[in-house]
């Protein structure tokens, strides 16, 4: 399941969204679910669950994938295995 968002992810970043809001209408397309609030959560079709954006990995969480819409950072690759927060 987190493996699939995290890819999804990915592929809108490759299409350059503007900024983080964008992407977030860029996953709603793709008919995830998105949960504003104290912190970003995402939710699939067959998902029960909001997953919150930081426990996909470090790499994933709202602060840096913004870094990475603004050019501020790399983009995580499919082959790096995702730091968890602590």
């Amino acid at each position: 399941m987190r493996d699939g968002i995290r890819e999804d992810i990915l592929n809108c970043l490759q299409k350059h969204p503007a900024d983080f809001n964008n992407l977030l209408e860029m996953m709603n397309d793709k008919g995830y679910e998105i949960k504003r609030g104290k912190h970003t959560a995402i939710r699939g079709k067959e998902q029960k669950r909001f997953i919150r954006f930081r426990s996909l990995g470090e790499e994933f969480s709202e602060g840096n994938l913004k870094k990475v819409i603004a050019g501020e950072m790399a983009p995580p690759t499919k082959n790096e295995k995702p730091n968890m927060p602590e």
